[in-house]
C-alpha cells in the first residue's frame, strides 16, 4: 500500500482534492452572486417519477417549508465544502458533505455530473491518508497530538 500513499502520490491526492474543492467553491460563489432559489427545483422533485417516494415526502414536509433557509444553506455549504477541500482542513467532513449533496441530486432524479462527483468523493474518502497529507489537517493534527503528548 505504500505505493498509494507516499510523498509523491500524496501530491496527486492533494491535486485531486484541490481541483474538487475549486469546483465546489465555484458553484457556491456562482449561486451566492447570481442568487439562488431552490423552490422550482424542489417542486420539480415532487413531480418527478423517478424520485423515491420517501424522498418526495421528505422534500414536501421538511425541505419545502424551510426553503428560505435551504436557499442560504446550499450556496454557503458548497462554498464551505470547496474552501475546506482547497485548504485541506476538515477534509473528511467536507468530502462527506459533498457526497451527501450529490446523493440528494441523484435522489431528486438529476443525473448530470452527480454520479461522477459521487465517485470522486468516494475515491478521495478511500484515499483519506493521501488526501489529507498535504493540507491543514496534517498540520493541525500534528500540533494537537504534540500538545497532548507534552501535557
Amino acid at each position: 500500500m505504500s505505493y498509494l500513499f507516499n510523498k509523491y502520490t500524496n501530491v496527486i491526492w492533494a491535486i485531486a482534492r484541490v481541483w474538487f474543492g475549486i469546483d465546489w467553491m465555484t458553484h457556491g460563489i456562482e449561486k451566492i452572486t447570481k442568487g439562488f432559489d431552490s423552490t422550482g427545483f424542489l417542486n420539480g422533485v415532487l413531480a418527478n417519477e423517478v424520485s423515491p417516494e420517501w424522498y418526495k415526502a421528505f422534500i414536501e414536509n421538511v425541505i419545502l417549508p424551510m426553503s428560505g433557509f435551504i436557499n442560504f444553506l446550499i450556496p454557503v455549504g458548497e462554498l464551505l465544502v470547496g474552501l475546506a477541500l482547497i485548504l485541506g482542513f476538515l477534509t473528511i467532513p467536507a468530502l462527506v458533505g459533498s457526497l451527501l449533496m450529490n446523493l440528494n441530486f441523484l435522489w431528486a432524479g438529476v443525473i448530470s455530473s452527480n454520479p461522477s462527483y459521487v465517485a470522486i468523493a468516494i475515491i478521495l474518502l478511500l484515499g483519506w491518508r493521501g488526501t489529507q497529507y498535504y493540507g491543514l489537517d496534517t498540520l493541525v493534527w500534528k500540533k494537537v497530538f504534540k500538545k497532548k503528548q507534552m501535557d
